[in-house]
């Protein structure tokens, strides 16, 4: 069985090199991005598995990334787990966008695996 690709977009990296780490310990192969210029693009390069997406990044947003990605025939269907401080969009991530998930940081690296196992799997 191939190795499952997950993809990071977040610009705090100190964390994210934390969150990557744990998350190939068990067994993912994780890229990372800490951009909003240019995260489509870098989506398309990689095409992964799985995106965990921050909502506030530099220069462009999280869910016009998420918008973006979702209009691209050949993307659209990449699951995508948003990840805030700002806890007050989780529904319109989830229950508006269609997102297929949503944590808030800090969050706890078990859920994230455990909603990452969840997804992917």
């Amino acid at each position: 069985m191939r190795e499952r690709q997950i993809m990071i977009i977040d610009d705090e990296v100190d964390i994210v090199r934390l969150v990557q780490k744990r998350i190939q310990a068990n067994g993912y192969k994780v890229t990372v991005y800490d951009q909003g210029s240019g995260a489509v693009e870098r989506v398309k390069e990689i095409h992964p598995d799985l995106l965990l997406l921050d909502l506030h990044l530099p220069q462009v947003s999280g869910v016009n990334i998420y918008k973006a990605i979702r209009q691209q025939d050949d993307l659209k269907d990449i699951p995508i787990v948003f990840f805030s401080a700002d806890s007050t969009l989780q529904d319109y991530c989830v229950k508006d966008l269609g997102a297929q998930g949503f944590l808030t940081k800090p969050f706890n690296t078990g859920e994230l695996l455990t909603l990452i196992r969840e997804t992917i799997h």
